[in-house]
């Protein structure tokens, strides 16, 4: 629908010089209707066309764009306004009137200076001296502290007939296939600083939510929300989990979510660098980067047509700060080419070893970025005065086969507070996160049946038998659908049976099932113990004294 609030900003980005393009572009990323925009702006365009007005015969012509803007003022009189004015023509009133004007003058001043000032500033630096500006300030230390945040979002409707074909592995795109709706949203946000020590502290939260529906159900599942908090610094990082989707209840048990939601636990940095230490050594021994890779960085951003730049433009950012917002499209070819060079010098100067697969890889994704079905595309990068990037947005409109819109995808980064000192404080309370997995173990069997805590393969392989247990509730719901029966379930070829066949592989005992036409149970030994674990049609899912099914077809 056309409103007004439309129209009049159409015509103030028109008068402003704005591009079209540009205009419509960020109508369309904030919700308008295509249809909509393109009326509006041709209705503005035909209305300030048809307000310049056609000069006399012999007379002059406002051809000017200074001159047509002005002609399509309105004109309001001082007399309509009703204002009454005096003649200002005694020395005291000229003094009055000078004292009156003096700090409307300086405020004008100021003004004008900080966006004059951040208009050049902005304007002096490219996108790719940008880049570099703020990764040599990360690196050399000039940054020591601030604030990131990354938060994305992902909605699609017929997600497996749109989107299956553009995955490569079969195992994916079978599970994909069954998908209708998905929304995924996804949010970080972090501190993170140096301290006096000159050690790195970081101070965040993660935090998702997945909601989808299966092909051939009528109801669309609740969200799947997980969350989590953490801190590291020098010796230690400590994990708090807040919330966790409710399917983990299939297979965890309530009173271990339970016991655990909320707490603090730790990982010794020893346990970290079993894992990424030698990467941290090399990224750590290479904090300034080379001639090269900035020559490189250079090119590819601000030389290599990877980054064809639309507009520029001041703009007041969510924090207040003047920022000079660059909008620009991709060409995925030139940044294919370009990130490959990039990634063999940044991994010679890493002492990384560069595998040709990582060619491929950035090659097939490119390919895949390429054949996604978008339109409307929006890509924006932030920089600030300070000649640093404090953000990046880019949305997409998704659509189908037969390029109707389905759905849409958002990415937003936000940089902030650089250089700001923050206080970030140790959990007191915080436990080894070991003591997770002995406890866990104490919990599943209430009888002293435990996990040995020294078998860690069975323990191992406990977990994953109780997770595919979990997943064949779904999958015995998908077979219902199929044939409105649970009959044949524990037999009939299927992904149900395909995780019965796993299971046994992985752990050598058989799973006991049972299916009727109206109900179903699986259970299967776990390794190790001389109990089950079982799940059912009733969404029951724990541990039993005897992993064998009955006649009665349920857990317990």
């Amino acid at each position: 629908m056309i409103t007004q609030d439309l129209l009049n900003y159409i015509q103030g980005e028109i008068r402003k010089g704005t591009p079209q393009d540009i205009i419509k572009s960020n109508l369309l990323s904030n919700g308008w209707d295509e249809k909509d925009v393109a009326e509006g702006v041709l209705n503005i365009q035909t209305k300030i066309n048809n307000d310049v007005p056609k000069p006399p015969e012999n007379g002059p012509v406002a051809n000017s764009s200074f001159q047509k803007s002005f002609i399509a003022q309105p004109i309001i009189s001082i007399e309509k306004l009703n204002i009454k004015t005096e003649p200002l023509n005694k020395p005291i009133a000229k003094k009055k009137l000078f004292i009156v004007l003096l700090p409307i003058l300086a405020v004008v001043i100021i003004v004008g200076a900080y966006f004059g000032y951040g208009y050049y500033v902005a304007n002096q630096i490219t996108f790719g001296g940008a880049v570099i500006k703020t990764i040599q300030a990360f690196s050399s230390n000039q940054i020591k502290s601030g604030q990131l945040s990354v938060s994305g979002e992902f909605t699609s409707k017929d997600v497996g007939n749109n989107f299956s074909d553009l995955i490569p592995l079969v195992g994916v795109q079978q599970t994909v296939n069954k998908i209708n709706d998905v929304s995924i949203k996804l949010d970080y946000s972090s501190i993170i600083q140096e301290n006096s020590d000159k050690n790195i502290e970081t101070d965040g939260n993660i935090a998702g939510s997945l909601k989808y529906s299966i092909v051939g159900l009528q109801s669309t599942t609740s969200a799947q929300e997980f969350s989590l908090k953490y801190k590291s610094f020098a010796d230690k990082t400590y994990l708090s989990v807040q919330t966790l989707p409710a399917i983990t209840s299939s297979f965890i048990s309530p009173d271990i979510i339970k016991r655990y939601l909320s707490s603090w636990f730790y990982v010794s940095k020893d346990i970290i660098n079993s894992y990424s230490g030698p990467f941290i050594d090399n990224v750590s021994s290479s904090t300034i980067i080379s001639e090269n890779i900035k020559n490189d960085i250079i090119d590819f951003v601000d030389k290599s047509g990877a980054f064809i730049v639309l507009d520029k433009k001041l703009e007041v950012a969510g924090n207040g700060a003047l920022v000079n917002a660059i909008y620009f499209k991709i060409d995925w070819d030139k940044y294919s080419d370009g990130l490959i060079k990039i990634s063999k010098d940044i991994s010679e100067n890493l002492n990384i070893n560069y595998q040709s697969s990582y060619e491929d890889m950035i090659k097939n994704e490119i390919q895949a970025i390429k054949e996604f079905p978008v339109k409307n595309s929006v890509f924006k990068v932030l920089i600030g005065t300070d000649g640093y990037i404090h953000g990046y947005y880019s949305y997409s409109d998704l659509l189908d086969k037969d390029n109707n819109d389905i759905g849409s995808l958002k990415i937003n980064v936000i940089g902030d507070n650089y250089n700001k000192l923050f206080v970030i404080d140790r959990p007191t309370d915080a436990r080894d996160i070991k003591d997770i997995f002995v406890d866990i173990s104490n919990l599943i069997n209430g009888q002293n049946n435990t996990i040995s805590q020294t078998d860690a393969s069975n323990y191992s392989k406990a977990r994953v038998v109780i997770q595919d247990l979990g997943n064949m509730r779904v999958q015995g719901e998908i077979y219902y659908n199929s044939n409105n029966s649970y009959a044949g379930l524990c037999t009939t070829k299927s992904d149900f049976t395909t995780t019965i066949n796993k299971i046994k592989q992985d752990i050598g005992n058989t799973v006991s099932c049972f299916a009727s036409s109206n109900k179903w149970a699986a259970s299967v030994q776990l390794p190790g113990t001389t109990y089950g674990y079982c799940v059912d049609s009733t969404a029951f899912s724990n541990t039993v004294t005897s992993p064998k099914i009955g006649l009665t077809g349920k857990c317990n």
